[in-house]
């Protein structure tokens, strides 16, 4: 491409916990200050991006566990370091992921403070019967 598309870093979060982009704990030497995930899970995908205390589209200082997230080098040698300080307990965020899979209809029921969920999902490779590779079983949920 461009010089200007030189310098794009995909990083993942290397905690499994939330992590804090605005934390102490961060080096961030010749990188710019932004954060960048795609959602995929709007109707049309979306970028959401944080910076300088500002979300856009859904972006967020935290970044879920497991979350990946794009970084820009600014010139020079690019240095992203992460410290156990990032972390924050108990944050939860949006994970931002591939759009749901099409064709699936979600029941939902909730009474007595209780809520669950029956998903029927219509796959060409599905049969009429149990198939471990599209569904799951039904557990009750108060054994959990």
């Amino acid at each position: 491409g461009t010089n200007a598309n030189d310098g794009w870093n995909m990083v993942g979060n290397p905690y499994a916990s939330t992590i804090d982009w605005q934390a102490a704990g961060w080096t961030k030497t010749n990188n710019n200050d932004a954060i960048y995930m795609r959602d995929n899970g709007q109707s049309s995908p979306v970028i959401a991006s944080f910076v300088g205390g500002v979300p856009q589209n859904g972006g967020s200082r935290y970044i879920a566990q497991g979350q990946a997230f794009f970084v820009k080098s600014d010139g020079g040698t690019p240095v992203l370091t992460a410290r156990e300080s990032i972390k924050v307990a108990g944050t939860q965020t949006t994970f931002f992921r591939d759009k749901e899979p099409s064709d699936v209809l979600r029941i939902a029921l909730a009474g007595g403070g209780a809520t669950d969920e029956a998903v029927i999902r219509f796959h060409e490779e599905a049969t009429t019967g149990f198939d471990g590779k599209w569904d799951a079983y039904k557990l009750e949920n108060a054994i959990f």
